[in-house]
């Protein structure tokens, strides 16, 4: 793997972070056996405005944003057929084929996210609330699917089309009752 990244800060107001990944896998075949992801975000706390400074109420907000890819491979010994060593019979070894049929023409899983958020504090942090989107696409899963016996194997691995996960989360928090001196 070769990997770099970079953060830049300003001002205690202005945050951005990127990241770069390029993975070679021995696990996958040679012509498909290379990916590169990466990542990148955001923030910005606009409460570091000269317009939050006179007001109590909202203590510090934030709104962020980012996008990323990785990718995935699969097991050692996947594309290749290899036999499997099994229990010696008196003095003569034993192999078997395996069950699941190879797939020469595998490619990575890529996971493509992105996401968007506000983080709010109010009355000096008393209560606080977060609230995300978020969307994140799956492609080219590296599946095992069952198949007929006839065939000859159990599974066959695949790479399968497109999975989408989105929606919002939001999250309340308050804090009802602070104290030094407990008991």
């Amino acid at each position: 793997s070769l990997y770099g990244t970079a953060t830049v800060g300003w001002k205690d107001m202005i945050y951005v972070d990127g990241s770069v990944r390029n993975d070679w896998s021995s696990s996958l075949p040679s012509g498909n056996n290379s990916y590169l992801y990466y990542s990148l975000s955001g923030s910005l706390v606009f409460t570091e405005f000269d317009f939050f400074d006179n007001q109590n109420f909202l203590t510090f907000g934030k709104i962020r944003a980012s996008i990323a890819q990785v990718g995935d491979d699969i097991d050692a010994y996947s594309v290749n057929p290899t036999y499997n060593i099994g229990t010696p019979y008196v003095a003569s070894p034993s192999l078997t084929v395996p069950n699941t049929l190879v797939n020469t023409d595998l490619r990575p899983a890529i996971s493509s996210d992105y996401e968007f958020g506000l983080d709010t504090r109010y009355l000096g942090g008393d209560v606080r609330l977060d609230i995300t989107y978020y969307n994140s696409v799956r492609e080219d899963e590296i599946l095992n699917l069952n198949v007929p016996g006839s065939s000859g194997y159990e599974r066959v691995t695949i790479n399968a089309g497109e999975f989408v996960s989105k929606g919002w989360e939001a999250q309340l928090g308050a804090t009802v009752l602070q104290t030094s001196d407990f008991l």
